[in-house]
């Protein structure tokens, strides 16, 4: 399989306007805010730098897809490739 690049990177937080205070104001990041379709348009926040972004899940309300268990402190990745994957 080949792998373009990675598309972006989700992480668990138990605090969303903590993290996104360290995000923002300490490191810099530019805050991103949009809305879900798959979860009746929630708003989602992610921050980032250049190309690279982080979506924030607060850990007890996970956006879907989500990781099968999310718990606090966990990270997800997701990959952008041409191939597709096998079930």
């Amino acid at each position: 399989m080949k792998l373009e690049k990675i598309d972006h990177v989700v992480i668990s937080v138990k605090d969303l306007s903590k993290t996104i205070d360290f995000y923002t104001n300490i490191l810099g990041m530019k805050l991103e805010k949009f809305y879900s379709s798959l979860n009746n348009n929630q708003i989602r926040y992610a921050v980032s730098f250049g190309s690279q972004k982080i979506n924030i899940h607060e850990e007890q309300k996970p956006f879907k897809p989500n990781a099968l268990n999310p718990c606090l402190g966990s990270m997800d990745i997701c990959f952008i490739s041409k191939n597709k994957i096998k079930d």
